[in-house]
């Protein structure tokens, strides 16, 4: 389990929510009809690294850490 945690944000007009975690920003960009979430995965400056349509807050909380974890893994091979 990681011990990062999830800062909450809520966006404008109340659609949607953004979920600071680690460098990152998740997003739910619900559309106001729509019962269905769309979630990102957004650099610190707004650029969107990873989209899931049907993915969940958790999953990506763990495509983050996949992610740190894979960069880890570059750097500490790279080096050797």
């Amino acid at each position: 389990m990681t011990k990062f945690k999830l800062k909450k944000e809520t966006c404008r007009f109340g659609f949607g929510v953004k979920w600071h975690y680690r460098d990152f920003v998740i997003e739910d960009t619900r559309h106001e009809d729509s019962p269905y979430s769309i979630w990102k995965v957004l650099t610190p400056n707004g650029r969107e690294i990873y989209k899931c349509g049907n993915g969940t807050r958790k999953e990506m909380k763990q495509w983050v850490d996949d992610y740190y974890t894979e960069m880890n893994d570059y750097l500490i091979n790279d080096c050797k």
